[in-house]
């Protein structure tokens, strides 16, 4: 619930929003959420690089770069029209964007982590 209401909030002020309660937030959630599908853990482990034992293994074999992927036709036309849908829009039909400080707390070692929404 935490994680839903400050990150409607962030949101919300850098939409230029008016900021939700606690409960108004709350009051939203059902609607939210799928009612004939509830959220059930996977039960799959996920190995964090911080769980990794000792340092990776130094390979003799030189390195090489990975070249880039060559890039389909059909992608560079979507991103062209993308581009140009983009480009049509007129921007003073939209409101401006405010853009967002905010920190946050890292649960396992309550470290603060700065962020910045909307720059």
């Amino acid at each position: 619930m935490d994680y839903i209401y400050h990150g409607a909030n962030i949101l919300a002020s850098v939409f230029g929003l008016k900021e939700q309660t606690r409960e108004q937030v709350q009051a939203m959630l059902p609607a939210l959420v799928a009612q004939d599908k509830p959220w059930e853990p996977s039960n799959v482990k996920i190995t964090l690089d911080e769980e990794k034992s000792g340092p990776a293994p130094v390979s003799a074999a030189p390195v090489e770069e990975k070249k880039p992927e060559a890039v389909a036709e059909e992608d560079h036309a979507a991103v062209a029209r993308l581009t140009a849908e983009l480009r049509a829009l007129d921007l003073a039909k939209f409101k401006p964007l405010v853009s967002a400080d905010f920190e946050k707390v890292r649960s396992e070692n309550d470290r603060l982590e700065g962020g910045k929404a909307a720059e």
